[in-house]
């Protein structure tokens, strides 16, 4: 089959991971989900692809420093799009 004939040829992902340990890291699912995205976001900032443990000197990041502020995204980008919920189809962005 030559490349481009099927839509999935030009898929590229990547994976960004952050974690944290139970319990020394945290107690509760919030905290410890909190404390990952922390490592995740750390993770992103250095340039995706790899994965890191939560550590306290970690600063959260927020997703407008890494590009992901869909809001000031939309603003800049031609046409309209929206974003939906695969499994019911809420709209939960729309421009």
């Amino acid at each position: 089959m030559a490349q481009g004939n099927n839509r999935f040829d030009a898929i590229l992902n990547t994976i960004s991971l952050g974690f944290t340990v139970y319990p020394d890291q945290g107690a509760s699912r919030e905290e410890l989900l909190n404390k990952a995205d922390v490592a995740r976001y750390a993770v992103k900032m250095t340039g995706k692809g790899s994965m890191a443990g939560y550590h306290p000197d970690m600063v959260k990041e927020g997703r407008a420093q890494l590009g992901f502020n869909l809001r000031d995204l939309a603003v800049n980008l031609p046409g309209a799009f929206f974003i939906y919920r695969v499994d019911d189809g809420k709209i939960l962005f729309a421009k």
